[in-house]
């Protein structure tokens, strides 16, 4: 009789097992599409802008004035981001077609495009940085200092250091 109830038990587990082992992977945002994944990074960002905001103890007026830089920035870079698009677009198509020609003076387009993208970005954050107090300037810069130690050992943890 145990040894019955034995194989029934271990029959069991092995059926939940397998049930578990074949049931659908659950959608994540990498399944869910570009929109999930473009809210997933707005989510980020905000709670990054809030722990920020916290560790720096910005004042009200500190606030609004960096979601006004955002808000122009975003503005400035959206001909930008569309541009990108676009040229990814055409680039994968000169990719399916194999023109070489048209690949290269694509792709130096868009590290062009980039570049000002970055440029938008750069710019915004330096007028963020040039209304923080001297105290906060040195809380940041502290705190930037420890974001690239932790990329640092991340890469050396995956062997991807210089």
């Amino acid at each position: 009789m145990k040894i019955r109830l034995i194989a029934f038990l271990t029959a069991t587990v092995l059926a939940a097992g397998l049930a578990q082992a074949q049931a659908p992977a659950a959608a994540g945002p990498t399944a869910a599409g570009p929109a999930a994944r473009q809210q997933l990074r707005a989510k980020r960002a905000a709670m990054l802008r809030g722990r920020a905001s916290k560790a720096l103890n910005l004042s009200d007026t500190q606030k609004q004035q960096a979601k006004t830089i955002r808000e122009q920035a975003r503005q400035t870079a959206q001909p930008v981001r569309d541009q990108l698009q676009q040229n990814r677009q055409a680039l994968t198509a000169a990719v399916k077609t194999g023109n070489a020609a048209q690949i290269q003076a694509l792709s130096k387009t868009q590290g062009d495009l980039m570049g000002q993208a970055m440029a938008i970005r750069s710019q915004a954050q330096a007028q963020v940085y040039a209304g923080l107090t001297n105290d906060q300037r040195q809380k940041m810069d502290a705190i930037q200092a420890r974001i690239q130690q932790r990329i640092a050992q991340r890469q050396a943890n995956r062997g991807l250091a210089n």
